[in-house]
Parts: C-alpha cells; structure tokens; sequence
C-alpha cells in the first residue's frame, strides 16, 4: 500500500503523474518533520535526533535555514532527500550522488549514528546532484500551486476555454429559440447595432445588456467592424455561416435523437407476423 506521506512506502517506480501527487500532498517537510522530531527513532548509540539537524547555516554563520528538503519515514525509521528520492533517477550517471539520503535505504539510525551527518548533510546540501533535483522540485511546486509560469498558462487555457464554452452556450441557446419559433435568422445586414441585422444577432445584442460574457464578445467583434478591419482568421460564430452551421447541427442532433425513438419503441418482427 502506498502512502505519499511516508518515502518508505512509496512506489519502486516513480512517474510523473505520481511525482506530482506526492509534491503536492507534502507541501511543506519541515513542518511534518519538526512536529514530529521527537518521535524519530533513536540511533545506534541511543543518542536522540537533534533538533539543529534541521537546520543549515549562512555563508556568514549569522543565520540559520530550515532544511525543507529533510524528510523522515516513519515505516522504515529512516531519513531521506525528498527532492533527490524524486528526481534522481532521472539524473545522467556523471552527476548522480552516492550520498545514502538519495537512495531508497535512506540514513537509518540504526546502523549510523546521527552525529555522522553533521558533516554529511552539508555536504548533500552542497552537491550538484541536489541542487539539480532541489530547483526540479521547486519548479513543479510552484507551478502545483499557482506560482510558475506553467501555472500561469494553464491557468490562462483554462479561463479562455471556459469563456468560449460560456460563448458557444449563448449562440445555442438563440439558435433553438429562433427554430423552435420558426423565425428568420439573417438580416439585411451583418453589422453589430444596426436594427436590420437580423433576429439572431438582434437577440444577442439584447442579451449583451444583461450578460457580460455576451456583450463583451459582441463589443470585441463591433470593434473591428467599426474599423473596416477584416476578422478572416479570427474566431468569432457570428457570421451567417456560423448561424448556418449551428441550424445544420442542432437539425442533426434532433433527427438522430428521433431515430433512436423510433428504434426504442420498435415493435419486435415476431409480434408483427403473429
């Protein structure tokens, strides 16, 4: 059984998907590590797990930094590099770490007193092997929780989807109004604001005073008509061909659903012979 707070029994094989996962159920290590510090076995010697482990020291010694990147399994009783445990294996062989914190045997207590790592950790902290895996794990946390640029561009995909999405509800919903009535689509005209352009865009100018999402997709097409500006290329459904196209498909979609009707309530070739 897997568990994503626990390193010990995460999966043999880490993919992305599941590197993912785990990132973003330990948002922050230091915090799980420091409450639980006085939980963390005892070594070979029966020494305790010193509280200054936790921390790394300036260049200048005046200040102090959590080590983030500890992590503890409380299963194995063993500790660990979260960001080299995740990314390592994806490492060139010339830059990997031999450190014990990469692997999946971790620092057990049991065998190596803890008084080894005051000089092991510094010098984990300082390979490339770390730093390398250490700015992977910051990116994709980052962007896991909304603060890298790839966070930022789905963000953006998303909210452009969903307002095309809101778009194409509107034109749906104006085109099975104007066919449930039989009414005329097209005007004389195709200009947004002028009274002869027609029951479809009419409906959607109406709508526009009522629904933000309607009036500033018609106000982004208004703007480049009022220009003279061509909108060839530029995605907008208002056009006849669009209206067309819609009528077509709703058409479509109504005949299919009557033929399945139809073969549903279909009397048996049997009982038709009896």
């Amino acid at each position: 059984m897997h568990d994503l707070f626990d390193p010990g029994l995460w999966p043999e094989h880490i993919n992305d998907d599941i590197r993912q996962q785990i990132i973003a159920t330990n948002p922050s290590n230091f915090d799980n590590i420091f409450k639980m510090r006085k939980a963390i076995s005892k070594d070979c010697n029966g020494k305790i797990f010193s509280e200054f482990l936790l921390y790394t020291k300036s260049s200048n010694n005046r200040e102090k930094y959590p080590r983030d990147w500890l992590i503890y399994s409380s299963s194995k009783k063993t500790l660990h590099c979260f960001p080299c445990l995740l990314f390592s294996e994806n490492l060139t062989e010339s830059i990997k770490s031999r450190s014990v914190l990469v692997k999946r045997s971790g620092f057990s207590p049991k065998t190596i007193p803890w008084k080894k790592l005051y000089g092991r950790l510094p010098l984990h902290e300082n390979s490339e092997t770390h730093r390398t895996c250490y700015c992977k794990w910051k990116n994709v946390q980052q962007s896991l929780f909304g603060f890298g640029v790839d966070s930022q561009l789905q963000k953006t995909i998303l909210s452009e989807a969903e307002k095309w999405k809101a778009i194409l509800k509107r034109l749906l919903d104006v085109t099975l109004f104007l066919a449930s009535r039989g009414l005329p689509f097209q005007g004389s005209s195709t200009k947004i604001g002028e009274v002869n352009n027609g029951n479809f865009l009419g409906i959607l100018e109406l709508l526009g005073r009522y629904d933000e999402v309607t009036r500033d997709h018609l106000a982004t097409v208004e703007k480049y008509q009022n220009k003279g500006e061509s909108m060839k290329g530029k995605t907008h459904y208002l056009s006849w061909m669009s209206q067309n196209e819609f009528i077509s498909l709703c058409g479509e979609s109504i005949a299919s659903e009557l033929l399945k009707a139809l073969e549903r309530h279909k009397i048996p070739l049997a009982d038709c012979r009896a």
